[in-house]
């Protein structure tokens, strides 16, 4: 069996924190870029949803059906679920609060 020196294992050692730190850096520099893709695809179903509650409203309220206010409440849910600091966030929760409203008592 081959014994390790004292250098070989410093080596090893300085070797695998070196994999650590550029691991550490690297997952660090890409943070940001994954939080503003979950900003941008809250931003995106917003927007989604928006236009389901114009489609929505766009029908009389006696055509209207539960699963239609349903669907486009979840929609709106959607957007604080994916990114809940987003700056859309508020104004989803508002919007499904006056969907929840304006559907009544079922």
């Amino acid at each position: 069996m081959k014994s390790f020196s004292c250098t070989d294992r410093k080596s090893a050692w300085s070797s695998i924190l070196l994999a650590l730190g550029v691991l550490l850096a690297f997952s660090a520099a890409s943070a940001p870029l994954l939080h503003s893709d979950d900003k941008t695809d809250s931003h995106k179903q917003f927007e989604r949803a928006v236009k389901m509650r114009t489609m929505l409203e766009g029908y009389l309220e006696k055509d209207r059906s539960l699963a239609d206010y349903q669907q486009t409440a979840l929609a709106f849910r959607k957007v604080y679920l994916i990114t809940p600091e987003a700056p859309d966030a508020t104004q989803a929760l508002v919007a499904e609060a006056e969907l929840y409203d304006s559907m009544g008592p079922v």
